[in-house]
């Protein structure tokens, strides 16, 4: 678990928020593969970890539930929409 080594969480609450930006920037851009790079292996990934090292964290469930959210919206790059992680 690579936040161990800052445990400070405001910073990775921070981090992920940034790989959100990036996503949403890709997005607008019309870079669809990028945007799900940052938002799946980047956000979710980190989100996702986090959680699981504090499971009782509502904002970090609450932030895990949205990134999904997020990813589904976006169009898979054939069309269709739906996309899961």
């Amino acid at each position: 678990m690579f936040w161990q080594f800052n445990p400070d969480l405001g910073f990775w609450y921070d981090r992920a928020g940034l790989y959100e930006k990036l996503g949403d920037i890709h997005q607008a851009m019309g870079h669809m593969e990028e945007a799900l790079k940052y938002l799946l292996k980047k956000d979710l990934e980190l989100t996702k970890e986090l959680y699981e090292s504090n499971p009782r964290n509502e904002s970090l469930k609450n932030g895990l539930a949205i990134i999904i959210f997020q990813i589904r919206r976006y169009p898979s790059g054939n069309g269709t929409h739906g996309r899961s992680p």
